[in-house]
């Protein structure tokens, strides 16, 4: 699997405090590389809707796919439904755009939305390849903007609830689809 690279400017790193722990984002002017979540074994228990840039001062500095996700971000941790109306910020993850990973990530971003989930292999198919929910899978360990491409909502074929982050972060995972109103076991 090849990388397709860009040149981009200097990345800008933003540190925030969410409901669900710390979260890192990083981008540039072309659009947002990496949301870095923190894995845990335990429930999130932040203040709903509260999502703050631990260097406040920052915050005019940052560059427009940075303040575009920051936005995306409080939306999502107020109400998840109110995403649905606002575009994604430029991703800028170095992902060949003509590859099949790329296909199911644009499928699972533009095509699942809050409050759904989908197996691996209804990904695969609504992405173009009955057989390939390995593939998927693979999409799914390698995403580098969870949330905004929401492997999250993606689940197993006999509707459990399957692992997320390597198996590190189940409980966030569970967080996440009760934060969107989905119904899993």
């Amino acid at each position: 699997m090849g990388r397709f690279i860009l040149q981009c400017s200097p990345l800008q790193c933003l540190m925030l405090s969410t409901p669900v722990g710390p979260v890192r984002v990083t981008g540039c002017s072309l659009g947002v590389h990496e949301i870095r979540l923190t894995p845990s074994t335990t429930a999130p228990c932040g203040k709903l809707g509260v999502v703050t840039i631990m260097e406040e001062e920052r915050k005019a500095e940052l560059v427009k796919p940075l303040r575009a996700c920051l936005h995306w971000l409080e939306q999502f941790f107020r109400d998840a439904d109110s995403i649905k109306t606002i575009p994604l910020p430029p991703l800028h993850t170095g992902n060949d755009p003509d590859s099949f990973i790329s296909k199911v990530l644009n499928t699972l971003a533009h095509d699942v939305p809050p409050g759904q989930t989908v197996s691996y292999k209804e990904l695969a198919v609504m992405a173009g390849n009955p057989k390939a929910s390995r593939a998927v899978g693979t999409a799914m360990r390698t995403n580098k903007v969870p949330l905004m491409i929401p492997c999250h909502r993606v689940i197993k074929s006999d509707g459990s609830i399957g692992n997320y982050m390597s198996g590190k972060a189940v409980a966030l995972k569970r967080w996440l689809l009760d934060h969107e109103g989905a119904s899993v076991p």
